[in-house]
């Protein structure tokens, strides 16, 4: 397969057709490649090798006795991509973007990511038709939820009897839906959409199927990763069937928020104007031989905002609220006039334990950029210190 070999001809692209056809040699991991070029031309290409399975789809073990064997590879020109759409921007967040699943097409995965990163990019770039590159850097620092707004319907409803709960209803409905790391009303959502509801709505499917200490032992043992079916659209699939059903979707809404208010109190203490999503969403940096090297301990815990459905994906891991998923490199290039392009990552711009290991931590977490040099008079003129390799002939080479 050749990992990133592809790469190579794609870097000496000139052309949309050079880079479209440089791409069908991509051979794994699969990728979306966006492409853009001094002359204003834009595009989307899928890259990887996507097997044809005759008679299965890939999803289950089948016999190894020669019924189910592979029968070459789909050709890379049937798949779809985008040149210059008339929308004026490309743009992919690991989102199903290759159409028709029919007859006759080919099936690459059963497993994407919810769209909702994909929308809210989209919202953007159609509500600012000149991109800067301040703009830009602020988009990949989105924060804002799109389910959070979805909710709001639903919670307008809501005539709670209990102080903790109409204080919670009251906070999420003058809230903006942004996921910032200093909100409470983020963490507040996030406790609360992520586990309170998605339990309680999860028993209550069960129990439509199984006796109450039967459901009770599924859910706990489909919870036990709470990472396991975290995808915002069944929490508010299952809410939109239960109203069509005329089921207590209200009771289930204001009984979770309940808890979600309880839980926060324990885990953030009863001042709910200090509650912040950041004090319980934190990325660590723990490096294996930090013990051996302090030069090599790197800030362990750094507030966070975000979720795995706001454009800066900051997912957590099967339990807990620490960040585990996201990008730690984000770069903006300013195609033409490569030396206004800004980058960042984390921890720092150095590999080698020293002065730049960590440095950019802070801004990472923060949103904020580097200047990302191209030409070499700019490189050279910031530069702090040159390092210079120079290969030694190894003892016995002539």
């Amino acid at each position: 397969m050749t990992p990133y070999l592809g790469s190579l001809s794609l870097l000496a692209a000139k052309t949309w057709d050079e880079f479209a056809s440089a791409a069908r040699h991509y051979g794994s991991p699969g990728e979306n490649l966006v492409y853009a070029d001094v002359h204003g031309d834009i595009g989307w290409q899928p890259a990887g090798r996507i097997p044809i399975r005759p008679n299965w789809d890939g999803l289950l073990p089948v016999p190894g006795d020669g019924r189910y064997e592979w029968c070459g590879y789909a050709d890379p020109k049937t798949m779809p991509s985008e040149h210059n759409p008339a929308r004026g921007w490309v743009a992919t967040a690991n989102q199903f973007n290759l159409g028709s699943t029919g007859e006759g097409s080919v099936g690459v995965a059963f497993e994407w990511d919810p769209p909702f990163r994909f929308h809210r990019i989209a919202e953007t770039l159609e509500s600012s038709r000149e991109a800067t590159i301040a703009e830009s850097a602020a988009l990949q620092n989105d924060y804002k939820c799109l389910p959070a707004r979805q909710m709001a319907p639903l919670l307008r409803q809501l005539r709670p009897q209990s102080e903790q709960v109409r204080w919670a209803t009251e906070t999420l409905l003058a809230w903006d839906g942004d996921l910032s790391p200093d909100s409470g009303a983020a963490a507040l959502f996030e406790i609360w959409f992520r586990k309170h509801l998605r339990r309680a709505l999860f028993a209550e499917e069960l129990r439509k199927a199984l006796s109450r200490h039967q459901a009770d032992a599924a859910l706990d043992a489909l919870l036990l990763d709470e990472s396991a079916g975290r995808d915002a659209r069944i929490v508010l699939d299952l809410l939109a069937a239960m109203q069509r059903n005329g089921e207590p979707a209200l009771t289930v809404l204001e009984e979770s928020l309940g808890h979600a208010v309880a839980e926060l109190e324990t885990l953030l203490g009863p001042d709910r104007e200090a509650w912040a999503w950041g004090s319980l969403h934190r990325a660590h940096f723990r490096h294996p031989l930090a013990s051996r090297s302090p030069q090599l301990a790197v800030h362990d815990g750094i507030a966070r905002g975000g979720s795995c459905d706001t454009v800066c994906n900051t997912d957590r891991g099967p339990r807990g609220y620490t960040q585990e998923i996201g990008a730690t490199t984000r770069l903006v290039l300013d195609v033409g006039d490569w030396d206004n392009s800004v980058a960042i990552n984390a921890p720092g711009q150095s590999g080698q334990p020293g002065a730049h290991y960590a440095d950019l931590l802070e801004r990472w977490a923060e949103g904020t950029s580097v200047p990302f040099l191209f030409a070499r008079a700019a490189i050279e003129q910031a530069c702090e210190a040159p390092i210079t390799l120079t290969p030694t002939r190894p003892p016995g080479c002539s």
